[in-house]
C-alpha cells in the first residue's frame, strides 16, 4: 500500500536528524513518524540519494501495439469484426503476431464496446433503411 509523503518541512527536519547522527528511535519518538517510514527514508536516501525513489520507466514487456490509429481505423470500416480478424489485420499490415486478450485489454481501455458498436453499426446503416 502506498502512504501519503511527509510534509517538507518535515522531511526536511527528518533530514536534519539524520545528518546528525541521531536514532531512527530518537527521531520517531521527536517527530512522531513511524519508524517504518524512517527506514524506508533511510533505504532510499542509501540507493538514489533522495527520499523518496525517483520515477521510472513503467515496468514490464513493450507494449506490442504501438500504432494503434490504424487499428481503429479498421474498426471504423469495419466495426462487426470479430477478434481473429483483427489479429489477422495486425499481422497482415504490421507483421505482429499479437494474442487476441492483447487486443481486446486495448479496445477496452480505449471505450471500444459492443455497444459503441452497434450504435455506430446502426448509424452507418440508417442511409441503407431510407432507400
Amino acid at each position: 500500500m502506498v502512504g501519503t509523503r511527509l510534509p517538507e518541512h518535515v522531511l526536511t527536519q527528518v533530514l536534519i536528524c539524520l545528518e546528525a547522527g541521531q536514532s531512527v528511535r530518537a527521531i520517531h519518538d521527536t517527530l512522531d513518524i513511524s519508524r517504518n517510514c524512517l527506514y524506508t527514508i533511510i533505504k532510499n536516501l542509501n540507493l538514489w540519494g533522495v527520499p523518496y525513489p525517483p520515477n521510472t520507466v513503467k515496468p514490464g514487456r513493450k507494449c506490442l501495439l504501438t500504432d494503434t490509429q490504424g487499428l481503429l481505423d479498421y474498426l471504423e470500416d469495419q466495426p462487426t469484426a470479430y477478434l481473429p480478424e483483427m489479429q489477422q489485420f495486425i499481422y497482415d499490415t504490421y507483421d505482429i503476431e499479437i494474442a487476441a486478450c492483447t487486443i481486446s485489454s486495448y479496445l477496452g481501455r480505449v471505450k471500444w464496446s459492443r455497444k459503441v458498436i452497434r450504435a455506430r453499426v446502426a448509424k452507418q446503416s440508417k442511409p441503407l433503411w431510407i432507400a
